[in-house]
């Protein structure tokens, strides 16, 4: 359980981190913001490590398959199932509180 609340502090700050790096790049100051990406993915990274990384893949993987059912045209269908589950993976890069607060809720369900 400690691990798991340790997760969601290091994943809010990862995704604080992220999300100021996103915004100076956006601003064009992409070198400052460089820096802020990094240590917003690295700390999303260790994060993962605490608790929650099967709990996004298997996000990823819903994710993925819901995309895979929007289209039923055989090539396309593959297609779009590759695209939803390399953009739910870079989602969950760069926000990783979404499933470590998700991996902490249903630790918290589980103990009742």
């Amino acid at each position: 359980m400690k691990r798991l609340i340790i997760a969601k502090y290091i994943a809010t700050a990862a995704t604080v981190l992220s999300v100021i790096g996103i915004i100076f790049t956006v601003m064009n100051m992409a070198s400052i913001g460089d820096y802020f990406v990094i240590a917003g993915v690295f700390l999303g990274m260790i994060s993962y490590l605490f608790g929650g990384l099967l709990t996004a893949l298997k996000m990823a993987g819903k994710i993925a398959v819901t995309g895979w059912f929007i289209i039923p045209i055989f090539p396309i269908d593959l297609m779009f199932l590759l695209c939803s589950f390399a953009f739910a993976t870079n989602v969950f890069i760069f926000a990783p509180i979404i499933p470590i607060n998700k991996a902490y809720k249903e630790s918290m369900a589980a103990i009742g």
